[in-house]
């Protein structure tokens, strides 16, 4: 209820500043002043209020006020605020962890905030707005309004009242004449206590009431609306997709015809190799940051590694479209972007969907680190050759030299 979050923020505000003037006036006596024109004011650590007074107005941390006629209103904040024997013929304003009333008569309203707060029997007022974490009513009101965790009601409301608690009882001496709007996690029994019309609501947590929002919204949503949704996030991504290829066309349009032609003479080899990467980039990118020295390369072939991976799905859709459409259509482009379109779909197949992608990245990778591998060998063979071509001499040039 929103009276209970201003009420608590007002509780908040007041106990913090209490809090911070406490700790100042800690080693020193209560000041208490009465100015000229009835008007009382008190602050300190224990501060004791009361008289024939105006208005009241005390802070601290233990506040007391007894054996008070005020005549305006009354004002108190502190941890611990406790009201004896008083009577206010304006409204009574009060914040604090404990909050009591004993026999304190109020003109108008009391409106109290706290982590528990007790009214008890000899009190009254005309109206009462509580809000904290326990609530004990036991005094006469024309009408309560009371937002707590737990609350007991053991008085007499002459009126309608309000209650909003995660648990309610009531008493033997409970009785409202009015109407009662209850809200609680449990129905408590209200049989003879409420004259006028009564009303319950059950509370829920917020995970509950996320949990019914979200049945809500999908109820709501046509089976129309989720299949044009599901349409059109493929088309997107086929978009997206045919934008990649086309630039991947433009660098790579050889290694998309060599990447098939690959595959098929060495499917084994480039399987093996791109599932020997999948796993090694990530491994070797960790020991050489654990090195700290080959950390800027393990963020390099990282990079890179994510990159590839991104892209694999595009590569090998480009390479599929050409394996399979290449001499039937006759226009390669036309045929890898075919191919693009072809796993953009299946990838929004459940399970399957996964799969393509794991092994479009196999595919990918291991074509990249086969032609790695193809080209360093290719460079150690031809090394290996021009040093057997100048250590090799005819022997027939060695006799003439000797």
């Amino acid at each position: 209820m929103k009276i209970r979050k201003i009420l608590v923020s007002l509780c908040l505000g007041m106990v913090f500043s209490v809090s911070a003037a406490s700790a100042v006036f800690a080693a020193q006596d209560a000041e208490v002043i009465d100015d000229k024109v009835g008007n009382q004011f008190g602050a300190g650590y224990n501060v004791d209020l009361g008289g024939d007074v105006l208005d009241v107005c005390g802070a601290g941390y233990n506040v007391k006020l007894k054996d008070t006629t005020a005549e305006g209103s009354a004002a108190l904040a502190g941890y611990s605020v406790d009201v004896d024997d008083t009577v206010v013929g304006g409204s009574f304003f009060a914040a604090g962890c404990n909050v009591d009333f004993d026999n304190c008569n109020v003109e108008n309203n009391i409106i109290a905030t706290g982590n528990s707060i007790s009214i008890d029997a000899a009190s009254s007022a005309k109206s009462m707005r509580l809000a904290g974490a326990s609530v004990t009513y036991d005094g006469t009101a024309d009408y309560i309004c009371i937002d707590a965790d737990h609350v007991e009601i053991n008085g007499i409301v002459n009126g309608d009242a309000e209650i909003e608690a995660a648990s309610v009882s009531f008493g033997d001496n409970a009785k409202i004449t009015g109407n009662l709007k209850l809200s609680a996690k449990e129905e408590p029994s209200v049989s003879g206590k409420v004259d006028g019309e009564y009303s319950f609501t059950e509370l829920k947590t917020q995970e509950e009431i996320a949990a019914e929002n979200e049945v809500a919204v999908k109820s709501n949503t046509s089976i129309g609306k989720k299949i044009a949704g599901v349409v059109g996030g493929r088309i997107y991504w086929i978009v997206a997709m045919f934008i990649a290829a086309a630039a991947l066309i433009l660098l790579c349009g050889k290694h998309i015809d060599a990447s098939g032609e690959a595959v098929i003479a060495q499917p084994g080899k480039i399987i093996g190799i791109g599932f020997m990467a999948l796993i090694g980039v990530p491994v070797a990118s960790l020991i050489l940051a654990i090195t700290i020295i080959g950390l800027p390369s393990a963020a390099i072939l990282l990079t890179l590694y994510i990159i590839t991976l991104s892209l694999s799905q595009t590569f090998a859709g480009l390479a599929l479209g050409r394996i399979l459409l290449g001499e039937k259509l006759g226009k390669p482009v036309v045929a890898s972007l075919i191919g693009v379109a072809v796993l953009v779909v299946v990838d929004a197949i459940p399970w399957v969907g996964g799969l393509t992608s794991l092994a479009a990245g196999i595919f990918t990778l291991g074509y990249i680190f086969t032609k790695l591998s193809d080209r360093g060998f290719t460079k150690a063979e031809t090394v290996g050759t021009m040093v057997n071509e100048e250590v090799s001499v005819p022997a027939d040039e060695v006799k003439e030299e000797l």
